[in-house]
């Protein structure tokens, strides 16, 4: 028979005769049981007390076992969760094998949210450190980035959502410097940033059918508007910026007033598409044309799916085969920029297609010229790439991070968020 402990829903197995031995709910440590089976068992390990149901007269086992399940409650809509499954399976499996790591403990309340984290540095993890991050970071880069000259020194700028998951503010970050020039509004993750003309950036809502507007110059003027349905497409023309919902209706915006009118534009740009990486994922083949050259990257066509990336102007220039694989494997992302003289291009190795690559290559020749493993993973998180006039800037999902590179050596220029 399966007994069903009240105050956990924990499947406590009982057979007569003798206990079957029992995992605390907490820690997965097997618990002493007393010699009846009955009463209160307590991990040796962390102290949890566990209640043993109270066991009848013995009576033949039912073969058929019973499950008493109790359905789990629901929970609102979150992102999808990214930050506590594999740092707990890295600190179990660091501890099986000796290695150096933090534990942390956590505690849950009845719905599975996280009222506390304790961290114990354990030898190479550093005192007082934790393998998990931060649940909610003021510096997070919560979006994909657009790009515009915000402070008018002809290095472009990227405006994107910084700060935890509920209440991240609308943020332009200097692109030289990686230093907020502007911040405004309170915003939640998986709202989207646009730069809708020189000087403004925008904000779309999906779930409140809802666009705001900042002028981040000047008057820093701020225009909010409900649609009749969720934002699909934007366009922007002569001062007016048109929304295209997805009950197939158009809303033009005045800018700065905000009034409503009539647009003379398409709406032909997407929300949740950003420059170099649309249909990443699935696209066989990323190119770039640049004074009328024209760099491809893809998958070799035969043999292990290595990236080739070739250069052709009428005929071809250079082509070679590199060492990596897309950036987070088969079903991971095609990505690359080009900055004067350099070419640079993202992948995964063969043998550990979460860790993330950058080589630097001669746009001329094709010659490597740097390689770098970069500090943020897995490497299926790359969300965007650009050039802004002076570096090679990502966005990476998992750790909620905007990193500049410089496409010179590869190293980190500056970093906005990440943990």
């Amino acid at each position: 028979m399966i007994a069903t402990d009240e105050k956990c829903c924990l499947i406590v197995p009982v057979i007569a005769g003798q206990p079957d031995p029992v995992d605390c709910r907490k820690c997965g440590a097997n618990l002493d049981l007393p010699d009846s089976g009955e009463g209160v068992a307590t991990c040796p390990f962390c102290g949890t007390e566990h209640l043993l149901p109270t066991r009848s007269a013995p009576h033949a086992p039912d073969p058929r076992p019973v499950l008493h399940q109790t359905p789990a409650p629901r929970r609102p809509h979150r992102r999808p969760v990214r930050r506590s499954a594999l740092p707990v399976v890295l600190a179990s499996v660091g501890s099986i094998a000796g290695i150096g790591v933090a534990i942390a403990v956590l505690a849950f309340d009845v719905n599975g949210a996280v009222q506390g984290v304790s961290g114990v540095g354990t030898p190479g993890a550093g005192a007082g450190s934790s393998v998990l991050p931060d649940v909610a970071s003021a510096d997070e880069w919560q979006s994909g980035a657009c790009m515009l000259d915000g402070n008018g020194d002809d290095v472009l700028d990227f405006a994107g959502l910084r700060g935890p998951d509920e209440g991240a503010k609308a943020v332009v970050v200097d692109g030289s410097t990686g230093e907020s020039i502007f911040s405004a509004g309170s915003f939640s993750y998986g709202d989207e940033i646009f730069c809708p003309t020189e000087g403004w950036i925008g904000v779309a809502d999906d779930e409140a059918f809802r666009v705001d507007l900042f002028q981040i110059t000047g008057s820093e003027a701020h225009v909010t508007h409900v649609l009749p349905d969720e934002p699909e497409r934007w366009g922007t023309a002569d001062g007016c910026v048109n929304f295209h919902s997805d009950d197939g209706r158009n809303t033009g915006i005045a800018l700065p007033d905000g009034t409503v009118t009539e647009c003379r534009v398409r709406p032909r740009h997407r929300f949740r598409v950003y420059p170099g990486m649309e249909d990443s994922i699935t696209r066989s083949r990323y190119v770039i044309e640049e004074d009328g050259v024209r760099y491809t990257l893809h998958e070799r066509q035969r043999g292990t799916e290595f990236l080739e990336i070739s250069a052709h102007q009428r005929r071809q220039l250079w082509k070679i085969t590199t060492r990596f694989l897309r950036a987070g494997g088969s079903t991971g992302a095609l990505a690359m920029a080009l900055a004067p003289g350099t070419l640079v291009a993202f992948g995964s190795e063969r043998r550990d297609d979460e860790a993330l690559f950058a080589i630097g290559l001669d746009a001329q020749t094709g010659i490597e010229r740097w390689e770098r493993r970069l500090p943020t993973g897995p490497a299926v998180s790359l969300r965007s790439v650009h050039f802004n006039g002076r570096f090679v800037v990502y966005s990476e999902l998992w750790n909620d991070a905007l990193i500049a590179l410089d496409p010179t050596t590869g190293q980190t220029a500056w970093q906005v968020g990440g943990r």
